[in-house]
């Protein structure tokens, strides 16, 4: 007997069938009345609707057929399959092709075989309509045209039913996932809540109802430092929304928890209108992103912070002297740059172990974090050196500044071994157009204190 060649698109075809998720799946009421209405309208005692699978033919309904499935070599509908092209045998044992095939030779046998391919929405042939008779008949050409339209009609019932799974899928996703879905009134700068699934309470510690009955304006949920921006980012994208259904994300906010704490969430909405074009809800859900927040501020701190001591470093510097650089060629203002240095550190290293000058480091940066303005920056610049950059200080005050340093440091006594001293280096932006000669003086006021003697400040204006 004669075996069909599978396509030369086998794959793709495998990966088509694969997409509806059908085989194996539970009988289902819809495609079970399709076969029964096959046998009716042909009047055969036997229909099915069947899938091809690599190996295997299997019936997704059937009507007078006993087994669910059967050999891919023993299948009629192979042919269909294989050929993209309907396949009529008025009489299985009249035909040199079919006349041994297993299906006519078995008791009681298939003498009549009419079928037509099943067609994917992408144009593969994941399967074939069929109608079989134990005696031999004929199929007009007007019956042949009704089976390749019932092969359409359950072409659309597999695709309603992919579309129905993944939106169960979704569902499930929303209701039990760390999504939650929510439906707001379209007031701008409350937006009363309507609707809260119930995955609501981990993430904000509410159940639905709370938040539903009444009404509660979901701006109060939102943290006050985030609420002017989200109500202009919303209120943008709903009055200059024109769709039937304009999508809109807004940059993360963070939502109060019930017990009073803040939670980052992303929140994706859909503006829904009605058939005037009016806006009459943003249908959204939120994701709770604070763990991805967390990461992100903790990557934000190794790149940006020094770990031994977590002043800044220089990567963190660089942004921050361009602003004042870029500011005080705008606009005249002055910065000043102190560079210290720990006097004859490498001694103490020597003398008294590393992890002596690591507590040294840290002693020395919490004072200079202490006497500095949160406005001020301060640099773990390398080794024993920090850095201060001081945006609107003049060389003056900040002389004065490392003078206070010096001395604190001098009388904090912080070895019990020798005393501690550092040197200080100052000087202020005078007009350079490159931030790195401000810098530069700076450092090279630092090795004049150091060649003076150490312990000493000088200013170089």
């Amino acid at each position: 007997m004669h075996q069909p060649n599978p396509p030369d698109s086998e794959a793709h075809r495998l990966a088509a069938l694969e997409r509806y998720e059908a085989l194996d799946a539970e009988p289902e009421p819809a495609f079970q009345r399709l076969a029964q209405l096959l046998g009716a309208v042909f009047e055969t005692p036997m229909a099915a609707i069947s899938l091809l699978d690599r190996d295997r033919e299997w019936y997704l309904a059937s009507l007078g057929l006993e087994a669910q499935e059967q050999p891919r070599d023993a299948s009629l509908c192979a042919y269909p399959v294989h050929s993209g092209e309907a396949l009529v045998i008025t009489d299985t044992w009249q035909s040199e092709t079919f006349r041994n095939h297993p299906l006519a030779t078995q008791e009681p046998p298939v003498r009549f075989y009419a079928g037509v391919p099943l067609w994917s929405k992408d144009a593969q042939p994941i399967g074939a309509i069929c109608i079989k008779d134990r005696t031999p008949r004929e199929l007009s050409s007007r019956q042949l045209r009704i089976l390749q339209k019932f092969s359409g009609i359950v072409t659309d019932e597999l695709e309603l039913r992919r579309i129905r799974l993944a939106l169960e899928r979704e569902r499930r996703l929303f209701v039990t996932g760390p999504t939650m879905v929510f439906r707001w009134d379209p007031i701008i700068g409350r937006w009363p809540i309507r609707f809260a699934s119930d995955n609501v309470e981990p993430i904000l510690g509410y159940r639905p109802e709370a938040l539903t009955t009444p009404p509660r304006d979901f701006i109060e949920l939102v943290h006050p430092d985030d609420q002017a921006r989200l109500v202009s980012e919303e209120t943008d994208a709903v009055t200059s929304s024109t769709d039937p259904r304009t999508y809109f994300q807004p940059s993360p906010y963070r939502t109060r928890h019930r017990d009073g704490e803040y939670r980052w969430v992303q929140e994706s909405s859909l503006i829904e209108h009605d058939e005037c074009g009016r806006v009459v809800a943003l249908l959204g859900y939120l994701n709770d992103i604070t763990r991805q927040k967390e990461l992100e501020a903790e990557l934000e701190r190794q790149a940006h912070y020094d770990p031994l001591t977590g002043l800044a470093n220089r990567r963190r510097l660089d942004p921050v002297l361009t602003h004042e650089q870029a500011r005080a060629e705008r606009l005249g203002t002055p910065y000043a740059v102190i560079m210290l240095d720990i006097d004859h550190f490498k001694a103490h290293n020597d003398r008294y172990g590393h992890q002596h000058g690591d507590r040294l480091l840290r002693q020395i940066g919490r004072i200079i974090e202490a006497r500095c303005r949160k406005t001020d920056l301060v640099v773990r610049w390398g080794g024993e050196e920090f850095l201060v950059l001081l945006p609107e200080t003049t060389a003056n005050d900040a002389r004065q500044i490392a003078e206070t340093l010096r001395g604190q440091v001098e009388q904090a006594r912080l070895d019990d071994h020798a005393a501690v001293t550092i040197s200080a280096g100052v000087t202020e932006h005078r007009g350079e157009t490159d931030a790195e000669a401000v810098i530069q003086r700076a450092d090279a006021a630092l090795y004049e204190a150091k060649r003076r003697g150490r312990n000493r400040v000088v200013l170089r204006p």
